[in-house]
């Protein structure tokens, strides 16, 4: 429910990652993230989308 001041949006639509962005809406999901070892993943032949460095 949106009040003025709060973290909710007031006109419904989310944008976040744009300047003119006021703030969220409500929503559900969900995501996974899986790591393996890259020596491994190469071994194993599996697609990658991502390397994390660290």
């Amino acid at each position: 429910m949106y009040e003025e001041g709060m973290i909710m949006c007031g006109d419904g639509e989310w944008g976040g990652f744009d300047e003119e962005g006021e703030g969220r809406v409500g929503g559900e999901g969900w995501g996974v993230v899986v790591v393996k070892c890259l020596k491994q993943a190469v071994k194993d032949k599996e697609d990658m989308y991502g390397v994390i460095k660290g």
